[in-house]
């Protein structure tokens, strides 16, 4: 008896799953919708889990324009990219700003919550009501703490080093134990005042709601990366455009405090359920 012959196999059958994957990401819409339905199980498992993993490398992927020298990195989010500058003064004595980017390319930082805040009053229409020196300020907080937290001393350490013990001049000691003195130096401006207050009511008429201070305010934004909207909602208030308002504008003068500069915004909701 003659063996039957074996069938044929389809050009698609004997594709790696890379090239797979590329034929996939180079059709139309219309050719995927029937392409998919002609998959097997397994090939569909596979362009589910190269589109995800694509999307990861793409999410890492600097901008182009800050050229092809750096890296792609899913973990350290979003890019920023900028020109870095220097000033020079000409033979007149005025300053010029010279580009120093690297054969005209751009630097970039990684993005943070000042950032997504921008971006989320861009998307609403508004304008972004926090200027360059307040944001300033609180990035410059939060570079500050990640500094003292990666320098591996805490606690009574730091209160030995920051104290009679200090050491020789010029050693890492001292530059935490100056980092640990302006830390402290920040916070005491910033003050134990409340910028969420409630009434002394029954818990089942306060709800969720509680209190948070000045401090908490400023450690949940520039340490923890929460927008003031997601702060009021962690909190336990409802998102308000009065809260929301109000939240901002204590979050302003607590900027300003840390900068030094005098206080440009006040709050005039002072948070509290009114009968």
């Amino acid at each position: 008896m003659m063996a039957r012959p074996k069938p044929r196999s389809r050009p698609w059958d004997d594709l790696t799953d890379n090239v797979k994957h590329a034929v996939w990401s180079a059709m139309d819409c219309r050719n995927r919708a029937r392409a998919w339905l002609e998959m097997t199980d397994r090939d569909r498992r596979m362009i589910e889990r190269a589109d995800a993993l694509a999307a990861v490398k793409a999410r890492g992927m600097a901008p182009g324009i800050c050229g092809p020298m750096m890296g792609c990195a899913p973990a350290r989010g979003r890019l920023i990219p900028f020109m870095p500058v220097f000033v020079l003064r000409d033979a007149k004595g005025e300053e010029q700003q010279i580009e120093a980017g690297h054969v005209g390319r751009h630097a970039a930082r990684v993005g943070d919550v000042w950032d997504r805040m921008e971006d989320q009053a861009r998307r609403s229409g508004g304008g972004f009501l926090f200027d360059p020196a307040q944001v300033e300020a609180g990035r410059d907080y939060a570079a500050l703490v990640q500094r003292i937290n990666s320098s591996g001393m805490s606690g009574s350490s730091m209160e030995v080093v920051s104290g009679r013990g200090g050491g020789s001049g010029g050693t890492v000691s001292e530059a935490v134990a100056h980092d640990v003195a302006r830390l402290r130096g920040l916070r005491a401006r910033i003050g134990p005042g409340l910028a969420l207050e409630i009434r002394r009511v029954r818990p089942s008429v306060r709800g969720k709601r509680r209190a948070l201070h000045h401090l908490d305010l400023v450690d949940m934004v520039c340490l923890g990366g929460k927008s003031v909207v997601e702060v009021l909602q962690r909190c336990g208030w409802p998102k308000k455009g009065d809260s929301v308002k109000a939240l901002r504008a204590e979050l302003c003068l607590c900027l300003d405090r840390m900068s030094g500069a005098a206080p440009r915004y006040r709050s005039d909701h002072k948070m509290q359920k009114r009968d």
